[in-house]
């Protein structure tokens, strides 16, 4: 083999060799933005995991769900202000997990602010708790409570959250 031959054929093994990474940076360069994607998904699913938790509570618990969603009173009992308490400060550890998140979640990040703002708009315990304990935590677990959020027809909500708590108390003067 002459010499021009070799170097032909160290030519083109070279830009084969060329070809041959760029091509493999390139599905490399997928399979990293196809994990994050990934990523962040499972990570929005073990935070809905979460969330389904504190739903279960509130179902066990469906004689709280007024105080944090139907404007009722801050009530006289306190084994019932107790619960109230310790609810809070799970609503406030939920909406801390949420907005600490954010940077991880990119477009899923702030689904859960409007809740979080209904809450503390339509809770009059938990704005006397906030009030008292929100330094806590974060300013941005401030924001997600304390804003004006969107009126979400309040009236329907009222009678839909207070109707089980009139039947019960109508039921027990019967």
């Amino acid at each position: 083999m002459s010499g021009l031959q070799v170097s032909v054929v160290g030519l083109i093994v070279a830009v084969a060799a060329f070809w041959a990474t760029f091509w493999q940076g390139t599905l490399l360069r997928r399979q990293i933005a196809q994990n994050a994607k990934i990523n962040s998904a499972h990570f929005y699913q073990n935070i809905t995991v979460r969330w389904l938790e504190f739903d279960k509570f509130l179902v066990e618990r469906a004689d709280l769900w007024p105080y944090f969603h139907a404007d009722l009173p801050v009530p006289d009992d306190s084994k019932t202000c107790a619960e109230l308490a310790c609810m809070s400060v799970m609503m406030a550890n939920m909406a801390e997990m949420c907005v600490t998140s954010e940077d991880v979640l990119g477009e899923y990040a702030g689904d859960w602010d409007s809740y979080f703002a209904y809450v503390y708009e339509h809770s009059p315990y938990f704005q006397t708790f906030w009030m008292q304990y929100g330094s806590m935590w974060s300013a941005r677990v401030n924001q997600s409570f304390v804003r004006n959020p969107p009126n979400f027809g309040d009236q329907a909500l009222k009678e839909i959250f207070l109707r089980p708590a009139a039947l019960k108390a109508d039921n027990a003067g019967k």
